[in-house]
């Protein structure tokens, strides 16, 4: 299993990530993407998180490379002296997937309640249109 770093790939954002515990997550940009809570990290909430950019690439998020370690937490301290940590994302490649195929898994997950705003999402044409008509955020774990 070969493992591409994210910062050497081209993401076509947004990319919507599910995890496991969190999950649909949605991001707008790299730093959204590298960079979440101390508490996420040791969660390890991303580690699993299957994504997918705009042109429907998609990947498995297997490992993450921390660009600093974590801060030391003093037997005083109620947290620790940052709130989020930056890191490189390591991610096993997939096939690539139909958008119409991403739209069934996604739609019910995001829980669209105007009938007027699940038509408009049904009908996008990718997942930056599909942010557009639900109002989505995209803004991963912070």
């Amino acid at each position: 299993m070969a493992l591409v770093k994210v910062s050497e790939i081209d993401l076509d954002f947004p990319v919507v990530g599910f995890c496991r515990e969190a999950g649909v997550l949605w991001f707008g940009d790299i730093s959204l993407l590298t960079r979440c809570s101390i508490a996420d990290v040791k969660a390890q909430t991303l580690i699993g998180m299957e994504m997918f950019d705009n042109r429907m690439r998609s990947w498995i998020v297997r490992s993450l490379d921390l660009n600093e370690p974590l801060p030391p937490r003093r037997w005083w301290q109620i947290s620790p002296d940052r709130a989020h940590v930056d890191f490189e994302l390591n991610l096993e490649q997939r096939p690539p997937i139909d958008f119409d195929e991403l739209k069934r898994r996604l739609l019910p997950e995001m829980g669209i309640e105007d009938p007027d705003d699940e038509k408009a999402a049904r009908k996008a044409p990718d997942l930056a249109a599909l942010c557009e008509v639900t109002y989505m955020q995209v803004t991963g774990l912070l």
